[in-house]
């Protein structure tokens, strides 16, 4: 019966020591899962901040590029008003030319100069 009981015992601690193994291995296994998902936490949190600000960067582009585009609308106006005022001052330019030509240096006479057929 000592004997028995001395297996017995020597098995108790057996287990007992086994089960305290398995204990710290999925305890261990516990605590490096915990800290690789800690770790994916940390990087998706950077992840978001990384995106937020490629985001609110592509925002300001987008803003900028609109913005560019309007004053080049704008500059092209300006440019089509300024081709136009020259266009319509060298007609006036050509006119006075003309009537420089026309203009009679004596005033009521049949001896105009020059003679244009007036």
């Amino acid at each position: 019966m000592e004997i028995i009981n001395s297996f017995m015992g020597l098995f108790g601690v057996l287990v007992a020591s086994g089960s305290w193994i398995a204990f710290w291995k999925v305890s261990k296994r516990i605590k490096t899962a915990e800290a690789k998902k800690a770790e994916l936490d940390n990087e998706i949190s950077l992840a978001k901040e990384w995106r937020e600000t490629a985001e609110a960067r592509e925002e300001k582009i987008t803003e900028k590029d609109e913005k560019i585009d309007a004053l080049y609308i704008e500059l092209n106006g300006w440019r089509d008003r300024y081709n136009a005022l020259m266009e319509e001052n060298n007609k006036h330019k050509i006119e006075s030319a003309n009537m420089a030509y026309r203009v009679c240096n004596r005033r009521n006479c049949t001896q105009r100069e020059p003679q244009t057929g007036f």
